[in-house]
């Protein structure tokens, strides 16, 4: 909310509605987003630190915000200038241009990014580590609402375990991460259950 002015984009952004031809409405990839220059607050969700075959270091990994959370890259020449923002786990702001070449989800290919000093971020606590997940729970979601309403649920019952959403891209079903990890229960199942319909809340157990 302090820096609410300068931003131009949150991952919630993302996602637009959009009926087919029979009517139905689909939750689908904004596509006037494609190479559009953004500015926004997030925190470094994960990362890989890769090697090109020029031996220059790269970044990929996952940025996430308030409303969601999307992939990145930064390219070799940015890695060098803001590789420790990468580990620090404070909140960053970034600037970059969002891609959609890649069909699999939405990435940022960063250009730049500057630590986040506010208020809130220093009173904040960094998250505990995480333990591996026993799998992964998805959803099927038909709207910005119920997205909206399937991650204030989520928000109640928090664990270790990803939740992915599938919406559609390209006339093709992609699945979208949630931010929030979760603590698989009964009672989860059942509220998710309640408000899309068991047939659309899925948890599966890895191997």
């Amino acid at each position: 909310r302090e820096a609410a002015g300068e931003f131009n984009f949150d991952t919630g952004m993302l996602f637009t509605e959009q009926a087919d031809e029979d009517g139905n409405v689909n939750m689908v990839i904004d596509q006037q987003l494609s190479g559009k220059s953004v500015r926004f607050g997030c925190i470094v969700a994960s990362y890989e630190v890769k090697t090109t075959k020029q031996q220059q270091k790269f970044a990929v990994g996952r940025l996430e915000d308030r409303a969601g959370s999307i992939a990145f890259t930064m390219y070799a020449r940015t890695y060098e200038k803001y590789a420790e923002l990468l580990a620090g786990d404070k909140p960053i702001k970034v600037t970059g241009k969002i891609d959609l070449r890649d069909e699999s989800e939405p990435k940022i290919n960063i250009d730049g990014a500057e630590l986040w000093n506010n208020n809130a971020a220093a009173q904040a606590v960094s998250k505990p580590a995480r333990s591996e997940a026993e799998g992964i729970l998805y959803v099927l979601v038909n709207s910005a609402d119920e997205r909206g309403t399937v991650a204030e649920v989520l928000k109640m019952y928090e664990g270790n375990t990803p939740c992915q959403a599938q919406i559609t891209y390209d006339g093709k079903p992609r699945l979208m991460e949630y931010p929030q990890t979760v603590r698989i229960c009964d009672e989860l199942l059942a509220r998710l259950g309640d408000l899309l319909g068991s047939n659309r809340v899925r948890y599966v157990r890895k191997k």
